[in-house]
Order: structure tokens, then sequence, then C-alpha cells
């Protein structure tokens, strides 16, 4: 006796077709690969470097920022209510311990933040994404490299009091658009479920 199976593969070719079509069209994919780069990216400068941590603040940084914060404790002991010498240097030996302790507690790369929320999805394609920054120093901030003066002989950094003048100062790769291995596993489980299910998230 001759035993039959039939099978009904019309819901597997519709999978089929559907994997082939999403496959074709990658853009919400790529987009959600962008947004992940974006919190990796985050996350690199909250950590202040993954999975290496970044070189710490030159001594120049240091004296740059002790110059700021002892200009704005004078700038505020200037405006400030005190009435005799002593009580006004008092009180800007107050701020200027204060300002330290701020500045000190500053992530490296983070004097402002303008870097970190600058760090955009650019072009979009249905093949491809790319992530980065706009800013005129965001490429020597990843890579590192070499600052000259433009037209002057001279570059000149502000300090307390005044400016020192430098023939030229390097800054050391700080690799803030980097990814990690979780995210290369999130990855792909993205493009798994994009492109078995048609879901992204």
């Amino acid at each position: 006796m001759n035993v039959e199976v039939k099978i009904d593969v019309k819901q597997v070719l519709a999978a089929m077709d559907n994997m082939r079509k999403r496959a074709l069209n990658l853009r919400p994919f790529m987009g959600a690969v962008g947004m992940i780069m974006i919190k990796s990216t985050h996350e690199n400068f909250e950590a202040e470097g993954r999975p290496a941590k970044w070189i710490g603040w030159s001594p120049l940084t240091k004296k740059i920022y002790d110059g700021q914060a002892m200009d704005n404790a004078i700038g505020k002991g200037l405006k400030s209510k005190h009435k005799t010498q002593k009580g006004r240097a008092n009180f800007i030996h107050k701020q200027y311990k204060n300002n330290l302790v701020a500045l000190g507690a500053r992530k490296i790369l983070q004097s402002s933040g303008g870097l970190k929320k600058s760090i955009v999805i650019g072009k979009l394609t249905s093949s491809s994404v790319e992530v980065g920054s706009s800013l005129e120093y965001s490429r020597i901030q990843q890579v590192g490299g070499v600052i000259l003066p433009k037209k002057a002989k001279s570059l000149a950094i502000p300090l307390a009091g005044g400016f020192l003048k430098l023939k030229k100062t390097k800054l050391p790769a700080r690799p803030y658009l980097k990814l990690q291995q979780s995210d290369n596993e999130t990855i792909l489980r993205v493009a798994k479920d994009y492109l078995e299910r048609g879901v992204i998230g």
C-alpha cells in the first residue's frame, strides 16, 4: 500500500518571501544599528573609555582648568558684597576651592558636553548607516594628533592672568566611536528579529 503525505508549504513560502523582501530593504534595520551605535558611544563617554580607559588629563589641561577656577572666583569676588579686602580674599579663596572641585568632577571629553551631544546618525541607506559628529574637533579627539597655529606664530592657551604660548600641542587618541562585543551581539539579535519577523527592537 502506498502512503502519501501532503505538506502545505504556502506559509513557509510566504515567510521566505517576506524575509527576501526585508533583506532587500534593510533601512529600518540600519536605523536600529545607528541607534545602537549612538547609545554605545554615550556609554563610552560616561565610562571615559571602554574597554580600556582613555588617557587622563594632561598637566596643561589641569592648568587651564585651574586658571578657569581662579578667574571665575575672582569674578564672583569682585561682585561680592564684602566690604573689606580680607573678607573679599576669603570669599575668593572659598569660591576657588569650590570651582576646582566642580572642574575636577568633569568627565574627560565632557567639558561642555558638546561633543557627546553632537553624535548623530548622518547618512542612512538601505545598506549602510553612518554615525558621527560634525564638530571641527571631533576627529582629532577620536584619533589624536598635533594642533598647530593656523595663522599666528604660536598657540595662545588661556591660563590664570594671561596666556601660555606654544608652537604646537599634541592630543592623545580617545576613541569614543567604538563598538563593544556586546553591541555586536545586540546587532546580530536585531538582524535576526528583523529578517525573521520584521520586528525592530
